[in-house]
């Protein structure tokens, strides 16, 4: 007789064959590193007129402080079409106050699927440091930071690829039947910006319901209202703040119910509308705010973009798989999205994700994770929070991608 370890083997081998083939696979690794920096500097408005020239250089006048800090980038978690090098020791983060490295070594910090991982940096108590020619008129022997510029800094490795959908096999998978996963609970809750029990949501889902196939699938439905949004919407505007010397300081974000009414929206409020219908409509959404590096280099801007991930979830497997949609992509292609019965290049299907670099899963750190934290005007993906108390500062967000060497696979 066989031995149970051999027949446990064996029913293992037999699952294996017996388990269906993936809806979604990757193809096409390129390897990135993603760079992201932030720069504080002492508000403008806050300078006095005979100092403006020389207000990012150096003199009490035109300084802040604080004592100590933790810092907070995001880290993205795996998306359908990525892997960020999590267990490799890639990952880098810098602080440095006029020019003077003032930051630990970084430590990642887990989150969920939901929010992400989070990159910490710690700034801790230290004698103050003043750039060449810094005068503190008290004369006292007070500890901490002062200057006038704080460049806070992260550098993260992630694989992008092209994915592949397979239509057929999307739409065999049934509604669950049993609860969700707590981490697939989080993408079905109302949260800000993604008002999906909004009154002003839930009208316009009806209104749309009222054209859905029926009985209809999750990924039918996901794909009949990916359509709507797409009808509905017209993508304006870049979506970014501009600090006061013009430079981006971070998204314009006004959320899913207030464009619920509107005919036109920034990219990054359609994508927020588009999760919260999805939400509404009982599928589990999140989206992705990541970095086109192509376009980052033409234009010298950082051409942050932002696209949803719906949940498949095949009780008959016990699995569950994100499916990338990019609904301003699919509009700025035509405002008539393909028959539902044909692929859609921005539905699951993508030819260009392997070109576009994921960042972040939310606009600020969560708070489940770093607790509260801090940032300046819009939300820039970024905070911190530092001690005793928040100093006036503005904020300067860049970011950019470059090709890296092959890491974590063969």
């Amino acid at each position: 007789m066989r031995s149970d370890h051999a027949i446990a083997l064996a029913m293992v081998a037999a699952a294996a064959q017996a388990a269906s083939p993936p809806v979604l696979t990757r193809v096409e690794p390129k390897d990135w590193t993603i760079h992201y920096e932030v720069v504080l500097t002492v508000p403008r408005d806050s300078v006095p007129i005979q100092h403006r020239s020389r207000y990012q250089l150096v003199g009490d006048v035109a300084g802040f402080r604080f004592d100590s800090a933790d810092v907070y980038f995001p880290v993205p978690r795996e998306t359908a079409s990525s892997t960020t090098q999590s267990k490799d020791p890639f990952f880098t983060g810098a602080a440095q106050f006029d020019g003077v490295d003032i930051a630990r070594p970084a430590v990642l910090l887990r989150g969920d699927d939901a929010v992400g991982d989070y990159l910490l940096l710690s700034i801790t108590p230290a004698p103050q440091i003043r750039a060449p020619g810094q005068i503190n008129p008290s004369g006292d022997a007070r500890t901490g930071y002062g200057g006038a510029r704080l460049r806070l800094y992260a550098e993260i490795p992630v694989i992008s690829h092209e994915t592949r959908y397979d239509e057929d096999r999307a739409q065999r998978i049934n509604w669950p039947a049993k609860p969700l996963p707590a981490t697939l609970q989080a993408c079905l809750r109302p949260e800000p910006l993604i008002e999906s029990d909004n009154p002003k949501v839930l009208a316009l889902l009806a209104e749309w319901m009222n054209d859905a196939p029926s009985p209809a699938p999750p990924a039918l439905l996901a794909k009949f209202l990916t359509g709507k949004v797409v009808e509905r919407f017209m993508p304006v505007a870049l979506g970014f703040e501009f600090n006061t010397v013009g430079q981006p300081e971070g998204l314009t974000l006004t959320g899913a119910a207030a464009i619920a009414e509107a005919d036109r929206a920034n990219p990054f409020d359609i994508a927020c509308l588009h999760v919260a219908v999805l939400r509404a409509a009982g599928i589990p959404a999140r989206f992705i705010i990541g970095l086109d590096p192509v376009e980052t280099t033409l234009r010298r801007f950082p051409m942050l973009r932002m696209w949803t991930e719906f949940c498949l979830v095949d009780e008959t497997d016990d699995a569950a798989e994100w499916i990338p949609v990019d609904v301003v992509a699919q509009r700025l292609f035509s405002s008539r999205p393909p028959p539902i019965t044909q692929r859609w290049q921005h539905f699951g299907f993508s030819d260009s994700l392997d070109d576009l670099v994921p960042i972040a899963h939310s606009f600020m750190p969560a708070r489940s994770v770093c607790g509260p934290t801090i940032a300046y005007g819009s939300p820039a993906l970024w905070g911190w929070r530092p001690e005793p108390s928040v100093p006036a500062a503005e904020q300067t967000i860049r970011a950019w991608a470059s090709r890296s060497v092959k890491r974590g696979r063969p």
